[in-house]
Formats: structure tokens, C-alpha cells, sequence
């Protein structure tokens, strides 16, 4: 049987809030209720932010010096002492004082004359030089000497017992003795007739003479010649005199002059004129001595073709200026001279 049904009740619509009553009492809750909320959403937040930081903070001290180690060093390092030396006393030692003293530098402002001496690459040739060589060559070579002593016993074997013989042998024994001097002297076109600072091209020739001499007497011995000191390149030179020397001899002067320029000269030749490249050269320098000793005029009339070897030839002329004053005899404004270097010159060029 058909069985009604009461229908159910609408439910009832619930007002919205804002349609409401509004109470002041319960909008003051509700805000507190929000306050609060945000206070400790803040509070979380912070306490977030700060765990993070500290974690990035610990992290950054353990990987920084593995990756950053010059940031981290620490110059004080420390020594780790061994446990068997821990036992052992420790005592302490006044080290001494410094015994290293430094060595005083030289006083290169200074130059000694022994050093200039043993400095010198080549003997100076002065007048006294030149006279040695000259008696040695009249006085000839030691071999002739050395032969000289037989012929007297040769002349007493030879000689007959019959008195006629004796007389006529001891006629005829002083004619030989004069030969023999004669052939020990050397030959008169040889022997120097004049002063060889006379002429204009004596002072020149003088020293090449000498030089020849030394050359030709190398190995001899005793009173018979000088040989040369072997430097390590052959450098020589000559003077011609251009003015007119009114009579003076010039010779002593002249000496002085060519020992000084000699000096400097040999202390300012380049590398490439010594061992082992012997670079050739000649040249020629002119110039005025005043009375007073000073240079004037210096012209190279003859270059050699290379600067070096015409440096050290000039160089040697002026760092010898002033020379020594003119003597006073000589009545002259200047002496005017011809200088003639030469580098590891043939012995063509020196005739």
C-alpha cells in the first residue's frame, strides 16, 4: 500500500557573515587571532633563516681551506718534536760571533807601478834599449866565438920543429888573428855612423831597427841580444818627426813620448787584434806637441778600416796628453809628429 511520505524540511539558509550583526568585542578577537599567527609564522621563519646560516657558515670552515689554502696559512709553522728527544735535557749554547770578515774592495783609484808593469803585454823600448841592441849586433853571434878556440892548436900541430919554420909561422900568425876579429865584427855598412834621432825618419827607423833586432836575436842567450816577450798579439808602432828640430836632439824626449803612448795603447787594443783572430791593420795619426806638452791638431791621415783598431790608436795618443814639455833648448812653437800603429803587421810592411 502506498505509503506517504512527509517531505523533509528545506534546510535552513545560514545568513552570510557579513550580513551578520557586527559585534566590536568579537572584531577585537579576531585580530588578535591574526597577530598571532603572523608573529609565529615570523618566528619559524627566523628560526629557518638562522639554521641555514649556520650550516652554510660550518660548511664554508671546513671546505675553505681545501680550496682556498693560501687564505688559511699560517706563517708560524709547527715542529713536531720526535718522543725519543723529549726525554732527552736540553741545554743551552751561546753560538759565537760571526768570524766571516767581508773583504776589503779595491782602491781602484790607485794604480801601482808594478801592476802597469805587469800589465804590459810587450817591453818599451827607450833609448838604453836601443844602444844594448845595437853593441849586440856589432858584437855578433856566440857561435862564431865558440869556434874561435881550436885554430891556436891547429897552428901548433901544424907547426915544424925547424926554427926557420917557427919564425916564418910566427910571421905569418898575426895577419890570421886580424882576420879572425874581422870576421867576428859585423860589416861596416852595418854600423850606425850617425845619431839615429837626427833626421826626420830616424826615430821611426830607430825603432823599427830595434824591433827587427829583437826579433832576429830571439832565442839567443847572454850578452848577445834580447828577446821579446811573447804577447798574445803583435802590436807595434813608429814615430816620424815632420818639424824642424833645430838642432836638439829629440831622442830622450822622444823616448818618454813612445813608452807613454805604448802604455795606453797596448791597454786599449780590441779582442780582435789578440788570440786567436790577429785582426791586420795599420794607421797613421799626426798631431802637435806644444811646449808645454799638450796635443793639438790630431788628424788620422791613414784609417785602417776599422773603427776598433783606430779607436784604440787614438785612444792611446789622448790619454797619454799631456806629454812631458818640450825641452828647453828647443826654441820651436811645436813639434809636429807622425804616429804609425801597426796590428799584427807582415814583415814586408815593416821594411
Amino acid at each position: 500500500m502506498p505509503v506517504t511520505e512527509a517531505p523533509p524540511k528545506p534546510p535552513s539558509e545560514r545568513p552570510l557573515r557579513r550580513d551578520l550583526p557586527h559585534d566590536p568585542a568579537e572584531l577585537h578577537l579576531l585580530i588578535e587571532e591574526l597577530e598571532d599567527d603572523r608573529e609565529r609564522s615570523r618566528w619559524r621563519e627566523s628560526v629557518w633563516i638562522s639554521v641555514i646560516l649556520h650550516l652554510l657558515i660550518v660548511l664554508a670552515i671546513i671546505i675553505q681551506p681545501k680550496f682556498f689554502p693560501d687564505l688559511f696559512s699560517s706563517k708560524d709553522k709547527v715542529v713536531l718534536v720526535p718522543q725519543n728527544m723529549e726525554d732527552r735535557d736540553v741545554q743551552f749554547l751561546a753560538l759565537p760571533q760571526d768570524a766571516h770578515k767581508p773583504t776589503p774592495r779595491p782602491k781602484t783609484n790607485i794604480l801601482s807601478d808594478k801592476n802597469r808593469i805587469a800589465e804590459a803585454r810587450k817591453p818599451t823600448i827607450d833609448r838604453h834599449t836601443l844602444e844594448e841592441l845595437q853593441n849586440a849586433r856589432r858584437r855578433g853571434a856566440p857561435g862564431p866565438q865558440g869556434m874561435q878556440a881550436p885554430q891556436p892548436q891547429q897552428s901548433a900541430a901544424a907547426a915544424s920543429p925547424q926554427p926557420g919554420q917557427q919564425q916564418q909561422a910566427q910571421a905569418a900568425k898575426p895577419p890570421e888573428n886580424s882576420n879572425t876579429v874581422a870576421k867576428l865584427q859585423s860589416p861596416p855598412e852595418e854600423r850606425p855612423n850617425r845619431n839615429v834621432f837626427n833626421s826626420a825618419a830616424s826615430a821611426g827607423s830607430a825603432i823599427e831597427q830595434a824591433t827587427r833586432a829583437a826579433a832576429a836575436g830571439r832565442g839567443g842567450g847572454g850578452d848577445y841580444g834580447i828577446g821579446p816577450l811573447t804577447p798574445n798579439t803583435n802590436a807595434q808602432g813608429a814615430v816620424d818627426i815632420l818639424s824642424d828640430t833645430l838642432g836638439v836632439d829629440f831622442g830622450p824626449y822622444l823616448s818618454r813620448v813612445l813608452e807613454e803612448v805604448r802604455r795606453n795603447w797596448y791597454n786599449l787594443i780590441p779582442e780582435e787584434a789578440r788570440s786567436p783572430l790577429f785582426r791586420q791593420g795599420k794607421l797613421a795619426i799626426q798631431f802637435m806637441i806644444n811646449k808645454n806638452g799638450s796635443v793639438e791638431g790630431m788628424r788620422l791621415i791613414s784609417p785602417s778600416g776599422d773603427v776598433a783598431l783606430d779607436r784604440a790608436a787614438w785612444g792611446g795618443i789622448t790619454a797619454s796628453n799631456p806629454f812631458p814639455p818640450l825641452p828647453r833648448e828647443f826654441n820651436g812653437p811645436y813639434l809636429a809628429l807622425r804616429f804609425r800603429f801597426y796590428y799584427n803587421p807582415d814583415r814586408g810592411e815593416l821594411r
